[in-house]
C-alpha cells in the first residue's frame, strides 16, 4: 500500500513538471518578442527624430529668460508676501 502511494505521488509530481514545462514560454517565441521589441524601439527612434526640430524650440534657454513659463509667454501672479 505504502508503494502505491509513493508511486502515486511521483507521478503526480512528474504530471506536475510536465505540465510547467509545457506552459514555460519557447526559446523561438522568446527571440521572436525580442525582435519585435527591437523593431518597435527603431519605429520610435525614427518617430523622436522625426520630431526633434519642431521640440527644440521648447528647451529651455537660461540665457534669455528667467524662468520656463516666461519663455512660454505665459504670465502668472506675482507671490504676494
Amino acid at each position: 500500500m505504502r508503494n502505491l502511494i509513493r508511486i502515486s505521488a511521483v507521478l503526480s509530481l512528474l504530471l506536475a513538471i510536465s505540465a510547467r514545462a509545457q506552459q514555460a514560454p519557447k526559446l523561438d517565441d522568446l527571440k521572436q518578442e525580442a525582435l519585435a521589441d527591437i523593431d518597435s524601439q527603431r519605429r520610435i527612434t525614427r518617430q523622436m527624430e522625426k520630431f526633434l526640430p519642431e521640440l527644440r524650440k521648447y528647451y529651455f534657454d537660461p540665457a534669455k529668460f528667467s524662468t520656463y513659463l516666461e519663455q512660454l509667454g505665459i504670465t502668472y501672479p506675482a507671490v504676494m508676501s
